[in-house]
């Protein structure tokens, strides 16, 4: 059964039909040509994507050590605090204070 569109133009189903698949066939060729652009560039973005996966690591592996180093200096500085001054107190020096 024909069908209208428009005024007097009548399209069969089957021409309709063979339009729909032509027009998938060139869905499908343009996707096939520009594969060789796509795979690069997924790769590209699968290479960037680990990069940066690894600076984030380094990043909180730095943070985690400038965290123990200050732990370890605030430590070193009550372990200084709490041992006493005794006699090198002669030359006028205060207690220690680094906090």
């Amino acid at each position: 059964m024909p069908i209208r569109f428009g005024g007097e133009v009548q399209v069969d189903q089957a021409t309709i039909l063979s339009y729909a698949a032509g027009y998938v066939a060139a869905l499908i060729l343009a996707f096939l040509i520009l594969l060789p652009v796509l795979i690069p560039a997924l790769l590209l973005l699968l290479v960037a994507g680990s990069v940066q996966l690894l600076l984030l690591g380094v990043g909180a592996l730095a943070l985690g050590l400038y965290r123990f180093t200050a732990r370890l200096f605030h430590a070193l500085a009550r372990a200084i605090k709490a041992r006493g001054d005794g006699p090198r107190r002669s030359h006028g020096a205060g207690p220690l204070h680094l906090h």
